[in-house]
């Protein structure tokens, strides 16, 4: 029975793959373009996120020439699906490991696939959906008790987005031996991997660890406050206005984006 119900799983698994390959969407947020942009005029440098660009410059190589002279927006989505996909199995081999019943585990995968958030960031070219991969890498090396590596996967994924520094440290803290000194080990390694990136990057460009790790913070380029309901509104109308008006450009003619 549980062989049939994985071939159900395993047939819907890849209509869906085949479904967001082939429907991706018509308008990507600006930061999408923005960061495909940079990479193209070989912009790699961002602090909060700091590996992402570098990543997509190697990935857009990799798919040369198709990548780079027809479409690198559509190239970097069907990655970032891809790369969605496979943190939908590294979830599901997570659940097999603590022994929930396949019924469970399928409803779990549709609630996480379905979900909007996750149907957006695992098309969208933004820095969101890699370091979760990575993170749940992380968690399935910890819950198999091989610390050491989980803390290396953790440790990597802050450099893809710092915000992942809580998921870290929500895992490999020591909350029940937290008196015992030799339970911080695994933290501390996972730590150094972003404390000596950063420490590293401060002293050969001359700059504060606080200024380099804040940076975009500091210059605004992070959002830091929620926006109220108007700004939220106008920015919603804007999102309609490009999406009309590019539907109506690609209804009429085509043109591959073409950065200079």
């Amino acid at each position: 029975m549980v062989y049939s119900k994985k071939g159900i799983f395993w047939f819907i698994l890849i209509a869906y793959s085949l479904l967001r390959v082939f429907f991706l969407p018509v308008e990507f947020t600006g930061d999408s373009y923005g960061y495909l942009c940079e990479v193209l005029k070989d912009d790699l440098w961002n602090s909060h996120h700091l590996l992402h660009k570098s990543f997509l410059n190697e990935i857009l190589l990799l798919g040369s020439p198709y990548a780079l002279w027809q479409d690198p927006m559509t190239y970097l989505s069907v990655i970032n699906v891809i790369i969605g996909l496979a943190s939908l199995l590294v979830l599901m081999n997570i659940l097999e490991y603590r022994k929930w019943p396949y019924t469970r585990i399928y409803l779990a995968l549709l609630l996480v696939g379905g979900s909007f958030v996750f149907l957006k960031y695992s098309h969208e070219n933004e820095t969101y959906i890699l370091p979760v991969l990575l993170s749940l890498i992380g968690s399935r090396q910890f819950e198999r008790g091989k610390i050491i590596q989980s803390a290396l996967w953790l440790g990597l994924a802050t450099l893809f987005h710092q915000i992942h520094i809580f998921w870290l440290l929500g895992l490999l803290f020591p909350y029940k031996e937290f008196k015992i000194p030799k339970s911080y080990a695994p933290l501390l390694i996972a730590l150094f991997i972003p404390i000596g990136v950063y420490l590293g990057l401060a002293l050969y460009l001359d700059l504060s660890l606080t200024n380099l790790l804040f940076h975009d913070a500091t210059q605004g380029l992070v959002q830091l406050t929620p926006i109220n309901y108007y700004e939220e509104q106008n920015i919603v109308e804007l999102h309609i206005l490009i999406i009309c008006e590019r539907s109506f450009f690609l209804s009429t003619f085509h043109n591959p984006l073409v950065v200079k």
